[in-house]
C-alpha cells in the first residue's frame, strides 16, 4: 500500500502495518502486508489516483 501523511510527520511504513495490526479493528485480512509512505501519490488533472501508475510502481519496487 502507497501512504501520503501530513507534512512533518515521522511515519514509516512499518509503523502503519504495525498499528493496523494491533490498535485498528481491521480485520487481519485486509492489513497490508507492506506499507510505503510516499511524498504525494500520482493524480490525473481531474485529480483522481492513478491506479496503473501505483501498479507500476509497485512491479519496479520504487515509490516513484
Amino acid at each position: 500500500a502507497y501512504v501520503t501523511v501530513k507534512e512533518g510527520a515521522n511515519v514509516r511504513g512499518e509503523d502503519v502495518v504495525r498499528w493496523a495490526k494491533y490498535q485498528s479493528d481491521i480485520s487481519s485480512f485486509m492489513v497490508p502486508r507492506e506499507v510505503e509512505v510516499v511524498k504525494e501519490l500520482p493524480k490525473t488533472s481531474t485529480g483522481k489516483i492513478k491506479k496503473m501508475e501505483l501498479r507500476e510502481w509497485a512491479k519496479k519496487g520504487t515509490g516513484s
